[in-house]
C-alpha cells in the first residue's frame, strides 16, 4: 500500500502498532489528533496552491458547511488560517511542521538535512504536532468564546 503523503505513512504505523496491543508511548508514527492537526494544515496549504485550469473567478467551491466562497476567498481563507496556526508554532516545529506536512520532505531528508541521528526527527515532529494541536484547540476556544459574548450581547441588546 502507497501512502499519497508521508504523514499518512506515520499515522498508518501508529494505528498498526496501536492495533497490535502496543502501548501509546511506545507507538511509532503519529497520534489521531497529531494527525487531524497535521493534515488539517496540509489541505490548507494545498488549498493556497490549487492545481486548477479553469479560471479562478468562474467557479465557487464549499469551505464549510452553509457557505460557498470563490476559489480566490478560499485560497485567502486558507493563507489566513495557516499563518494563525504556524505563528503559534515555535520557530523550531514550524520548520519541521511546515517541511514534512506542507512541502511532503520526508523525515529521513530533514534529519540529514539538521544532522540529526535517526529517529530524533520524529520525536522533533511528535512535539511540534503537539503545538500544532494546542494551537488549533485554542483557536477554536477563542471563537468559541466570541461567539458565546456575541450571543450574550445579541441577548442584552433584545431586553
Amino acid at each position: 500500500m502507497r501512502d499519497k503523503r508521508s504523514i499518512d505513512k506515520y499515522h498508518r504505523l501508529y494505528c498498526i502498532d496501536r492495533d497490535s496491543g502496543i502501548g501509546e508511548g511506545n507507538c511509532r508514527g503519529i497520534s489521531e489528533d497529531q494527525y487531524r492537526a497535521a493534515d488539517r494544515l496540509a489541505c490548507n496549504y494545498e488549498r493556497m496552491f490549487p492545481h486548477t485550469a479553469r479560471p479562478l473567478d468562474g467557479i465557487r467551491v464549499d469551505a464549510r458547511a452553509g457557505a460557498a466562497m470563490y476559489p480566490i476567498e478560499s485560497m485567502a481563507h486558507a493563507a489566513r488560517l495557516h499563518s494563525k496556526m504556524m505563528e503559534e508554532l515555535s520557530r523550531g516545529s514550524c520548520d519541521i511542521v511546515e517541511q514534512v506536512c506542507c512541502l511532503e520532505q520526508s523525515l529521513s531528508e530533514y534529519e540529514h538535512g539538521k544532522g540529526w541521528r535517526k529517529g530524533y526527527g520524529m520525536i522533533r515532529l511528535r512535539e511540534a504536532l503537539d503545538e500544532l494541536v494546542e494551537a488549533f484547540r485554542s483557536s477554536g476556544r477563542r471563537r468559541d468564546d466570541r461567539l458565546h459574548a456575541h450571543a450574550a450581547s445579541e441577548c442584552l441588546h433584545k431586553t
